[in-house]
């Protein structure tokens, strides 16, 4: 999914990102400084608890945990089970905020 920054030739779904964090590939599908590859977990936790970290939100933000908001995404795949190669293939199926569904991949 592109979001309109063709031209700045970024690709701003979070599940793009996730899956270049895990699996840096190069052209010829070798991973690219291995060593520099984050967890599924790592990765995870760029996305969803670190920006909230980053802003001093992070008690009100970035988990689900009494007290908090609830605003979450169900995804269409568990990213911890499903195999590493494929976590770019991962889609939001419904969005929740403040308790109510704003977004339904079903129609």
């Amino acid at each position: 999914m592109n979001l309109g920054n063709e031209s700045a030739g970024v690709d701003l779904d979070p599940f793009a990102g996730i899956d270049s964090a895990v699996n840096a590939k190069t052209l010829d599908g070798k991973t690219w400084l291995p060593s520099h590859s984050l967890t599924v977990a790592e990765a995870l936790y760029a996305y969803t608890v670190a920006p909230p970290k980053a802003i001093g939100r992070d008690r009100e933000l970035g988990r689900i945990e009494e007290g908090k908001l609830a605003d979450l995404v169900v995804l269409s795949d568990d990213p911890f089970t499903m195999p590493g190669d494929q976590l770019g293939m991962i889609h939001v199926m419904f969005t929740v905020v403040g308790g109510k569904v704003v977004f339904s991949a079903r129609p």
